[in-house]
């Protein structure tokens, strides 16, 4: 099992998330899913795991200051080569310099699906045999710059490929930007559904998640409640999940 490193949560799905999971986080803008995909990284990393990031709609160096502003420093995980970066941002935007991509940080034009998949693939094929957690943030800039069917291939073979590597790996997908068949089918390969929601109750903002499936585990079937603080995400409620 790989522990998310939230208590609460941890005991509520029996210590974590099971191996060779491949996860779909969704939700709107401001939810803090993909907070929850960086803290469980950084919790892998500070228990001596590995990591592999994808990242297509911000810089290594931009993501690396957000998770420091939780107090997730990952710069050493970097010079360890224990996290690998796959930039997808940076040959787009051209918004960093050949001298500043350090080691550690993968970059390619990712309009080629096929070199993404082998691409990808081969990444994962790098911790083999060693406990490894990933982010795909986001998988909505794929679908929506790419073909369904071509992404739908690609979520495939990666899935395989972690049925026989093992990990848990998380892919991002923002609420409301695809069609409901898009959402439907990714959900339906994925092995688990995770859900994050926004509710306005007069002037205040209340978050919870939602686990939708989520494959050799039994789960809650309750909304959960949190809240982003200092720490990144934390539960509001002391009653039993489940």
């Amino acid at each position: 099992m790989y522990k998310i490193g939230i208590p609460l949560l941890d005991n509520a799905l029996g210590e974590g998330f099971p191996d060779k999971t491949v996860i779909v986080l969704s939700g709107p803008p401001g939810s803090g899913f993909s907070i929850f995909a960086q803290q469980f990284l950084y919790y892998g990393l500070k228990n001596s795991e590995n990591g592999i990031y994808f990242t297509s709609e911000e810089s290594p160096s931009e993501v690396a200051q957000e998770m420091k502003f939780f107090g997730w420093e990952i710069e050493g995980y970097i010079k360890e080569k224990r996290l690998k970066f796959i930039d997808a941002y940076t040959p787009r935007y051209q918004s960093i310099s050949k001298d500043e991509i350090t080691e550690g940080y993968w970059t390619w034009d990712v309009g080629a699906a096929n070199q993404l998949r082998v691409l990808f693939s081969e990444y994962i094929k790098n911790f083999e045999n060693k406990r490894c957690r990933g982010i795909v943030d986001s998988f909505s800039y794929l679908l929506r710059v790419n073909k369904f069917d071509e992404m739908v291939d690609l979520f495939e073979t990666v899935q395989l490929t972690i049925k026989k590597y093992g990990g848990v790996y998380f892919f991002l997908v923002v609420e409301g930007m695809h069609e409901e068949k898009i959402v439907s089918t990714i959900n339906h390969m994925a092995d688990g559904v995770i859900q994050f929601k926004i509710n306005e109750r007069g002037s205040k903002i209340e978050r919870y998640m939602k686990i939708l499936k989520l494959k050799r585990t039994i789960y809650s079937s309750r909304l959960i409640p949190y809240r982003i603080a200092d720490m990144g995400i934390e539960l509001e409620t002391t009653e039993r999940i489940l």
